[in-house]
């Protein structure tokens, strides 16, 4: 017989032969190194050549290992264990083994944090031992499988290897004013002890009145591991302590102030409180106030009720406390939100030699704080970076928008690197956003090596395929991942395929095509299977058979089937006036699709099979001009419309420009410039304040130059505000609502320290696919929070709940949220499929501060289909003392 011992979370077996009835039999296995092996998988298989599925016997074995020579421990000595805000503080850290001997190269993090955030985070100070995270018994694990697919799956993988693979500080003499304030002073994961075992380091602490709590874990190369934390407290003797909200909304009136608190040990004597605003009128209080003497512990507060001006963009607070030789001040900015209209007001497009004339109008009902916005790129390099500017600063990280944020500044910075063009900023941001993404992505992998939408989501093919390939990407330009990582991945997409003749619905079949690409760009492509998958191509959509051409040509650029599908994308373009492009008979929602996007991904594959294709250019053309204010409509179309036209430039070098260039206004001068190879990477943005601008009739701009010697693309942007309450509902595929409670009836006031209930009905009258819902909240109010650690145990309220309103929503059974997205003013419900129905989606918000408080309308869209979208109105709420 045969005896197989699989190693856990090892990639390694033995095998040994045997015969006879009772045998013993040693098989070495060391330990010492590897952490979380405990338990060993025995395969018993008799052989038997008369049969070909031999008796199997499986059991497993204990790996006993000594925990205690594993631990060890830290000790932490500061230069200081009471600060003041500002200090710096110098830390020693000896890390020893059990016997109390010093360990040398034991590699360190540290994470110097305000304890506050800690205590949020829930379980502070009880979490599991470091040594019990790494040493512990694991269950047996038992994989089946079937002869015949392993053989059929040989079989495929052998005709693949035939192809082709700020700070704070005093001011003018007066008190010191604390405005560096930050949740964490200190981070670096890569402390490595001396000879002696110590570490040491110097921390300039933030202004924040606080705990600081330092965490130590330590692990060494024979994976001896360690973990200690220390706490060191910044105070001062007299204390301001700000009583504000996290944000306004323009309009609001609201009771503003703060606390003087006497910290220290012994009584102050009596001093004077100064208040200082902007971006906002103080209606009444005076600037200065004295308060009197106070014992330790004692405070006195101070209110002062204001209004927020409209066209304010944030407001600046400053308050500080003299008290004979003691003092303190804080100064705080608060962001001022107003509510900006969805509709896309703003238009693209190429400057042709005899110029071009835009019409622009401002509506009726625009603020005065609006403004008209003129970008012009001489090249695709420079006006492919406000498409990156919006997928860097997207307010939302699901897996698929960490992987679309760095994805295509990967792809610029090497298309830039192929011609010789140096742009360090570009690719300094890449190194940052890769930083965070890839460690970000491998912390959300699923068990089976897949990723969903959200973290913690269930894996599905699509998003698992599109993260493995921005990893694939990363590693093959440089930023290295691990290989572990992807093969679980490409190990989890192989698993999931089915027989195209068994796949209900199209979506499945274009969430084949897209697997097959990524596996085929990684070298794990299945030619067997992308034949079976071609056999079908006629169900595929626009976008899948570009997918499933550009797998083929990674196989062998030889084969006829990939002529045969560029044959047909070349047919199904639609040619007009504003160029090339391509749409689907039905959009695929399910796997984000849209016509910008199907467009895209076609051109990224022309470029790579047939890049001296005659419809390119216009292509091209249709896609620059397909842009809103600089960039497209959602993640994934600046994602693949950035990939496709930097392969472009970086097949036809489109870096040649030589030419003047001028833009007027209503037929004044707004400005002019050149164009030339030294300025080849660079936009020019002109900007009009809205009160320029004509309200009763049209505003013509023109953009003219002096000759055709490369390319000038254009876009303007008309951005303009509405006051919230003077926001109508608007229903485009998606109806919302909103109302509070209290109580369990509806109210539009509340008093400080009432839980309110906020509930949007939401109407879909189709099936619709990855739903965002944004609720804003009133200035005055905190959303209660149940991922935050509870205050005290009867403060719980319960997550946020979504329900039908009626039995008749289809599919509801197997569908729940996918994410709830809690910020400072709004909290964002995520739904990857919501079946047609109504529904109510409610949560829960505490009062908080006194005022009257415009609430912005909620907005409701399909993420990667925003035309389909939908708003209430806009309300307003007041909170009472």
């Amino acid at each position: 017989a045969l005896v197989t011992i699989e190693r856990s979370g090892v990639l390694e077996s033995q095998v040994v032969e045997f015969t006879g009835s009772s045998e013993t039999i040693e098989i070495p296995v060391t330990a010492a190194h590897i952490p979380n092996i405990f338990v060993g998988v025995v395969i018993v298989k008799g052989v038997d050549e008369t049969n070909p599925f031999p008796a199997t016997r499986v059991g497993y074995v204990k790996l006993a290992v000594d925990t205690a020579e594993k631990e060890l421990s830290i000790d932490v000595q500061p230069s200081s264990e009471v600060v003041r805000p500002g200090d710096t503080v110098t830390y020693t850290l000896t890390v020893r083994d059990v016997d109390g001997n010093p360990v040398a190269g034991a590699e360190t993090s540290l994470a110097l944090v305000d304890k506050a955030v800690l205590m949020l985070a829930g379980n502070y100070g009880a979490e599991q031992k470091l040594v019990d995270i790494f040493y512990y018994q694991r269950p047996l694990g038992v994989n089946t499988g079937a002869l015949l697919v392993i053989n059929k799956d040989r079989v495929s993988q052998q005709l693949a290897e035939g192809g082709k693979g700020g700070g704070g500080g005093g001011g003018d003499g007066g008190p010191e004013v604390r405005e560096d304030l930050a949740d964490t002073a200190y981070w670096r994961a890569d402390a490595v002890s001396d000879a002696n075992g110590v570490i040491e380091f110097s921390v300039a602490l933030p202004d924040n009145l606080t705990t600081w709590t330092l965490t130590a874990k330590a692990v060494t190369p024979d994976t001896r591991v360690g973990e200690a934390t220390h706490e060191i407290v910044a105070t001062k003797e007299v204390q301001v302590r700000p009583i504000l909200p996290r944000f306004f909304t323009a309009g609001d009136r609201a009771v503003i102030g703060g606390m003087v608190l006497n910290g220290s040990t012994e009584e102050i004597e009596g001093g004077v409180f100064t208040f200082d605003i902007s971006g906002a009128a103080v209606e009444s209080g005076a600037p200065e106030q004295e308060f009197a003497p106070k014992l330790p512990g004692d405070y006195v507060q101070f209110y002062y009720p204001i209004t927020v001006d409209a066209a304010a963009a944030s407001v600046v607070v400053t308050m500080t406390a003299v008290s004979g030789d003691l003092a303190d001040g804080i100064r705080m900015e608060i962001p001022v939100v107003r509510y900006q209209t969805p509709e896309t007001v703003g238009t693209s497009g190429v400057v042709p030699a005899t110029g071009v004339t835009e019409a622009i109008y401002v509506p009726d009902s625009a603020t005065d704080d609006g403004e008209l916005r003129v970008t012009l790129d001489p090249s695709l390099g420079a006006g492919l970076l406000a498409g990156l500017d919006y997928l860097q600063h997207y307010p939302y990280e699901c897996n698929e928008q960490t992987v679309s944020r760095f994805l295509p500044n990967l792809f610029t910075v090497r298309a830039l690197r192929e011609l010789n063009i140096d742009d360090p900023a570009l690719e300094q941001m890449l190194t940052y956003q890769l930083g965070i993404g890839v460690q970000q992505l491998i912390s959300r992998q699923n068990p089976d090596g897949g990723w969903g939408y959200w973290p913690q989501q269930e894996s599905t093919p699509f998003i698992t395929a599109y993260v493995l390939w921005g990893l694939n990407s990363a590693d093959a330009l440089g930023y290295p991942v691990s290989i572990d990582n992807r093969n679980r991945a490409a190990d989890y997409l192989i698993s999931q395929f089915q027989a195209p003749a068994d796949a209900t619905s199209p979506w499945q079949l274009n969430e084949m095509a897209f697997v097959h690409y990524v596996l085929a760009d990684m070298g794990r492509g299945d030619a067997g299977r992308m034949s079976t998958l071609y056999a079908v191509r006629e169900r595929l959509s626009i976008y899948a058979q570009a997918f499933l051409a550009m797998a083929l040509h990674a196989m062998d650029a030889t084969d006829p089937r990939v002529r045969t599908l560029m044959d047909d994308l070349a047919g199904a373009a639609n040619l007009t006036a504003a160029g090339a492009s391509w749409h689907e008979a039905q959009i695929d929602f399910a796997n984000l699709g849209s016509d910008t996007r199907t467009t895209a991904i076609v051109l990224a594959a022309f470029v790579q099979i047939r890049p001296d294709a005659p419809l390119l250019p216009n292509g091209v053309r249709w896609l620059m001009s397909a842009r809103t204010a600089g960039r497209w409509s959602t993640t994934q179309e600046n994602a693949w419309s950035i990939i496709a036209l930097t392969d472009w430039m970086k097949v036809t070098g489109e870096l040649e420009a030589d030419y003047d260039w001028q833009a007027t206004l209503n037929d004044a001068a707004l400005d002019s410039g050149s164009f030339d190879s030294t300025n080849l990477m660079d936009s020019t943005t002109l900007r009009t304040a809205i009160t320029e601008l004509l309200r009763d009739q049209a505003n013509y701009l023109r953009i003219s130059r002096d000759n055709d010697s490369g390319q000038l693309y254009y876009t303007t942007y008309l951005t303009y505000n509405l006051d919230a309450l003077a926001v109508a509902p608007v229903d485009r595929g998606i109806v919302v609502e909103r109302r509070f409670a209290l109580d369990g009836g509806l109210v539009h006031r509340a008093a400080v320290g009432d839980v309110i209930s906020v509930t949007v009905s939401i109407v879909a009258p189709t099936d619709l696919y990855h739903v965002m819902v944004e609720t804003p909240i009133a200035a005055g109010t905190e959303p209660v929070d149940p991922n935050l650690s509870a205050v005290t145990p009867d403060f719980y309220y319960g997550p946020p709940e979504l329900k039908p309103v009626n039995a008749g929503a289809g599919g509801w059974a197997g569908w729940t949220p996918s994410f709830t997205d809690y910020r400072d003013d709004k909290v964002t419900l995520f739904a990857t499929y919501l079946p047609a129905g109504a529904y109510e989606y409610t949560f829960l918000v505490r009062a908080s501060l006194p005022g009257e408080f415009r609430v912005l309308p909620v907005h409701a869209e399909m993420m990667y289909f925003p035309e389909v979208w939908g708003r209430s109105g806009g309300a307003l709420f007041t909170v009472t003392e």
